[in-house]
């Protein structure tokens, strides 16, 4: 496959990804209780989600298995395709393809159990709670063996295992980017004190004058 045709191929996933990432958040955000979809029995045969029965049900399994965490994956299908514009090579290894997938799933778990144990109600009417039924079943699963404390720390690991991991995010390097942005604006601000205490020390230091005033003595007043 030579590069025009890599280039097209990348350009129709583009369309195809936009495509997808637009269709489903209008569905989530045009998400009714009252249509007839997977687990609701609507009150009227009339669709009022904006992308008809399609959006229905797929908005309705979205949000009642994962609640509002789904709200993210548009954004999250929009951002892989201008990965697939702007990167040069997208093939990745299958070792590479498993673990950014690993990653994907601890993320998923995490903000799912996150939203429900902290998020307690939504902007629009769920289906069930904020964090779906895998959120309110891991969540309750480890408040139960852990507590609140230790649910909580095991969300956090589990969320920077999984960033780490999707992202593929080097903690070293973040480290070493915020030590030296820390030592280099330790710095600026030292020499811009310096540079202050020696305009306020010019600024009090007494002018000198460049001829000295003649200095009259008792005889000088006497005439000759």
């Amino acid at each position: 496959m030579n590069n025009k045709e890599e280039q097209r191929l990348k350009e129709v996933t583009l369309c195809i990804l936009v495509g997808m990432a637009l269709f489903y958040f209008i569905a989530l955000v045009s998400f009714q209780l009252t249509d007839d979809a997977w687990r609701h029995q609507g009150e009227s045969r009339v669709i009022l989600n904006a992308c008809g029965v399609v959006g229905a049900w797929l908005a309705d399994i979205s949000l009642t298995f994962l609640g509002i965490i789904t709200f993210s994956f548009p954004f999250l299908f929009f951002r892989h395709a201008l990965l697939c514009i702007f990167t040069e090579d997208i093939k990745d290894s299958f070792t590479g393809f498993c673990l950014r997938f690993l990653g994907f799933m601890c993320l998923l778990l995490s903000l799912s159990i996150f939203c429900y144990l902290y998020i307690l109600e939504f902007i629009i009417e769920l289906p069930y709670s904020t964090g779906g039924i895998l959120g309110a079943s891991l969540g309750d699963f480890l408040v139960r063996s852990f507590g609140n404390s230790g649910a909580t720390l095991s969300v956090l690991l589990t969320f920077f295992i999984g960033i780490t991991l999707y992202e593929r995010i080097s903690w070293k390097n973040v480290v070493d980017f915020l030590g030296k942005s820390l030592l280099n604006g330790l710095e600026a601000l030292m020499v811009k004190i310096n540079t202050g205490r020696k305009s306020r020390g010019r600024a009090e230091a007494p002018s000198q004058k460049i001829f000295d005033e003649p200095r009259l003595g008792k005889d000088d007043w006497k005439d000759d």
